[in-house]
């Protein structure tokens, strides 16, 4: 009773509070309905591994596939997007920078469907005819245009206090600004690029109505687009609505752990090595105490 007097006392704990409530509201609360009804079984002669049998090998596929789709955009945009926040960030010109962020930004203000649907008239209209966007080349696209912002903001943020006597450093040291934007800028951003890629991947997965406006192709739906088409039919059938949340599980739960593989395990695989050189280096000066010991 004493630790929990404490812990609502501490400033900290109260600034903390109104985000906790609107995790709580928005994020924890959505995930255990879900979780809850992907594990009630729905209906006579429904079990609960009824809510998950049913995804086949072409849930799978399409999983895989956007998967792939994911990593391919989340690439191209850590490509363009890093080296374009590394230099938006060290441009001398106060408003060129304002004016660029905002250009950049301008496209989060908008609706999704709008900027879908604008990208898709800019790819009619280059290619000269209405609907002639067929292939997953468009789709990459537009998923670039659409989380590109997001990344570069994140890196900007981290990179604009980059101080600057740590590339004088480095290019005092001989290295030239190739050398200087791998070994000094990319380690100093590294949580910035973490974050904005992360956001990105998620968010090219999850997409829904990408495929239905850019990419015509029959086999060209991403896996969003598959729970959107199955979630209306839950709206006025348990069965399917317990389905679509089993799906919804299973795809969260290998987004959290892809997170917790790419996060934690190195994190720890680094404090074991770093653990084990501080081993090494007691035993060597352990050693050297009693070797001198002996001497004397």
């Amino acid at each position: 009773m004493i630790f929990l007097k404490n812990t609502f006392k501490k400033p900290s704990f109260i600034t903390l509070l109104p985000y906790l409530l609107l995790t709580t509201i928005f994020i924890v609360i959505p995930l255990l309905i879900i979780l809850i009804i992907s594990l009630t079984a729905q209906g006579d002669g429904q079990t609960i591994n009824d809510n998950f049998n049913w995804i086949g090998s072409f849930i799978w596929n399409k999983l895989l596939f956007t998967i792939g789709i994911a990593i391919v955009s989340t690439l191209i945009i850590l490509i363009v997007g890093f080296p374009f926040g590394f230099f938006l960030s060290r441009s001398k010109s106060k408003s060129m920078r304002i004016i660029s962020l905002v250009l950049i930004s301008s496209p989060i203000w908008l609706s999704l469907l709008i900027k879908v649907i604008g990208i898709k008239l800019l790819f009619d209209s280059s290619n000269g005819q209405l609907n002639s966007t067929f292939g997953n080349i468009y789709t990459i696209i537009t998923l670039v245009y659409l989380n590109l912002p997001i990344f570069i903001l994140a890196v900007y943020n981290v990179v604009d206090n980059l101080p600057e006597n740590l590339l004088s450093a480095s290019k005092d040291l001989g290295r030239n600004n190739f050398e200087t934007f791998f070994l000094v800028v990319v380690p100093y951003a590294k949580q910035g690029i973490f974050a904005g890629l992360f956001l990105s991947f998620v968010t090219c997965i999850g997409a829904t109505g990408i495929t239905s406006f850019v990419n015509l192709s029959n086999d060209g739906q991403l896996i969003g687009d598959i729970i959107l088409d199955l979630g209306q039919t839950g709206l006025s059938n348990n069965i399917a609505l317990a389905r679509i949340s089993g799906l919804c599980f299973v795809i969260a739960t290998i987004i959290l752990g892809g997170f917790l593989f790419l996060y934690f395990i190195p994190k720890r695989i680094y404090l074991y090595k770093k653990s084990k050189k501080l081993i090494k280096e007691n035993k060597t000066i352990n050693y050297l105490i009693g070797v001198r010991k002996n001497v004397k």
